[in-house]
């Protein structure tokens, strides 16, 4: 039934234009191995040398949490409650799930929901229905190699990013999810 896993549009919602906002991304999750925060980190920092204003803020706790590098560039925060999340990601410009498995992911369609551009690796189930770039989690040049491309983006981009993450949210969520059970009660009836 469509729209069965989406966010709380009383909670994900708004945010001010993607080129105002901090030149951010965003990982938020579990940190494990399964998430691949490690090779995110990696890549993030090789292609920080080259846009040292970009930042990447990281919301989540687990076994990785102390294996990721204190760098000036990076903040660590651990689990967060979904009013603060959806504060974070309407200050973010682009949320980043390297998920080496990820058969849905909430927060894309949190992030969507707030604007955000969303840069997912070939695995995450929703990546059709929402990215704007795609990586191969397994290959830490492939993901740095988009963190560039968006770090570069023009406001045009942004603009346009925004967007198209808005309309794809609306394709989701308890009002879309609300519809579709109607439409096959309706069916059955």
């Amino acid at each position: 039934v469509a729209g069965l896993y989406g966010a709380d549009p009383n909670v994900f919602h708004g945010g001010s234009a993607l080129m105002l906002r901090p030149k951010s991304f965003l990982f938020v999750g579990q940190l494990i191995a399964r998430k691949n925060i490690s090779l995110l980190v990696q890549a993030f920092l090789n292609m920080a040398v080259d846009f040292p204003d970009w930042k990447l803020s990281i919301c989540g706790s687990g076994a990785l949490q102390t294996k990721i590098p204190v760098h000036w560039q990076i903040k660590v925060q651990g689990f967060v409650q979904p009013l603060e999340l959806a504060e974070k990601l309407r200050q973010s410009r682009c949320l980043v799930l390297p998920s080496l498995n990820e058969h849905w992911g909430l927060v894309v369609h949190e992030a969507a929901s707030c604007g955000c551009a969303l840069a997912l690796s070939h695995t995450v189930g929703s990546r059709d229905d929402f990215a704007v770039e795609t990586f191969n989690p397994r290959d830490v040049k492939s993901m740095e190699n988009v963190l560039r491309c968006i770090a570069a983006w023009p406001d045009e981009q942004w603009a346009k990013t925004e967007a198209a993450s808005r309309q794809a949210a609306r394709n989701f969520g308890p009002a879309t999810f609300a519809s579709s059970v109607q439409t096959l009660i309706d069916r059955i009836l």
